[in-house]
């Protein structure tokens, strides 16, 4: 069959079905590489394309030539959000009848750019603001364990293990993790500080609540099998994961209390290596859980400024320390043990938030993150938090 022919319907989806690739012949094992992003599948790359294919305003072939088995294509392509139009080289290469591997060549900075957590297109860019909780860009501290940090921002490279649209139930039917059985969370009094800086979301007792709530139902799903098993990252096993995220929320919540942890206690590894949840981890973690609530839910811990990690940060950062460790090791989590994760919407916005401002170059140079996982700017927020924090998602 002409390799011209058979590449029609890929560059007719583009074009015309807003990138629905399901009736391209891709091979299964379909490869494609491009300037923000590369695939290894067919299954990944189609639902990429359709991610992409929503954003695309216009799409045109400008030249075709055929060499072989080797389809190259001049295109012309403009896409929301950015201005103007973009042109690249695509090369398309076909065996049997099926589209085994792709290429993209393009200059790609302006979508980069686009791309960043800095433009965060669907929330306000906060960084600068001296109340704003994060650690970008700021300096560590450990030598200066007396110095009051006026940002906010605490080094936690000894603490923190983190090197789509969300599906969300009614609030009546989450867990109530206040402590309080029978009666709603505190959370929705008017005088509760939001997390994210956003009006009209919930609190962060809630917010902790319901990220909690969730690892709980995670914690009561995973197989015997799947305990030992390596999860997101090749870091950790899924017990060990289990166990950092419960010694990290621990050790806010005493912060939180007033208390001052031996500074040993904060290794991250020592955490992932410490048994904090015995032989019923969902038991136990329920009870971590709920006092992590109780912490951040006291009369004016969120305003109240803590010495921590050798800095002084007001209680909110610990609060969003605290969501962040849940959401991203939740995920970790369900990841390692197979099992599906529905992030809620509101807690995503609030560690994003927080995630985007405080995890940055410096933080990543200094090996407390991996570097960023291209995305595009039309994936889902949370697609793109993972992606900030170097998780990659599969489809």
């Amino acid at each position: 069959m002409d390799p011209r022919t058979v590449v029609e319907p890929y560059y007719h989806a583009w074009q015309h079905l807003a990138g629905d690739l399901s009736q391209v012949p891709l091979a299964d094992d379909f490869a494609f590489t491009g300037p923000v992003a590369g695939f290894t599948d067919s299954a990944s790359y189609r639902a990429m394309a359709r991610q992409a294919g929503a954003a695309v305003r216009a799409f045109r072939v400008r030249h075709q030539f055929i060499d072989g088995d080797l389809v190259c294509s001049i295109i012309d392509w403009e896409m929301d959000p950015l201005p103007g139009t973009l042109t690249a080289a695509g090369l398309l290469r076909v065996r049997d009848g099926k589209i085994v591997s792709g290429e993209l060549l393009y200059d790609a900075e302006q979508l980069r750019r686009t791309m960043s957590p800095a433009a965060r297109p669907n929330l306000p860019d906060r960084a600068g603001q001296s109340d704003q909780p994060g650690w970008a860009g700021q300096p560590d501290r450990e030598d200066q364990p007396d110095r009051e940090d006026l940002s906010g921002q605490p080094d936690l490279s000894r603490l923190s293990g983190l090197s789509g649209q969300s599906d969300r139930k009614d609030l009546s039917d989450r867990e109530d993790l206040s402590g309080q059985p029978g009666q709603p969370g505190r959370a929705g009094q008017s005088d509760r500080k939001d997390l994210s800086g956003q009006p009209g979301l919930p609190g962060v007792p809630d917010l902790l609540g319901r990220s909690h709530a969730q690892v709980v139902r995670l914690l009561e799903q995973v197989g015997a099998h799947h305990w030992d098993t390596v999860g997101a990252g090749g870091k950790w096993t899924v017990r060990q994961t289990a166990h950092h995220l419960a010694g990290a929320l621990l050790l806010l919540a005493r912060f939180a209390e007033g208390e001052q942890p031996d500074p040993s206690e904060l290794d991250e590894q020592r955490q992932a290596d410490t048994d904090h949840l015995g032989p019923d981890p969902a038991t136990a973690f329920r009870a971590i859980a709920a006092r992590s609530v109780a912490a951040f839910a006291a009369p004016g811990v969120l305003e109240r400024r803590y010495a921590f990690m050798g800095a002084t940060v007001p209680g909110a950062t610990l609060a969003s320390i605290a969501l962040q460790e849940s959401l991203v090791h939740g995920w970790d989590l369900a990841t390692g043990a197979h099992l599906p994760y529905h992030a809620d919407d509101d807690v995503v916005r609030a560690v994003w938030e927080y995630a985007a401002n405080a995890v940055g170059d410096v933080q990543r140079r200094a090996g407390r993150f991996a570097e960023p996982i291209p995305v595009l700017p039309t994936a889902p927020l949370f697609t793109r938090l993972l992606a900030h924090l170097g998780r990659r998602v599969q489809p």
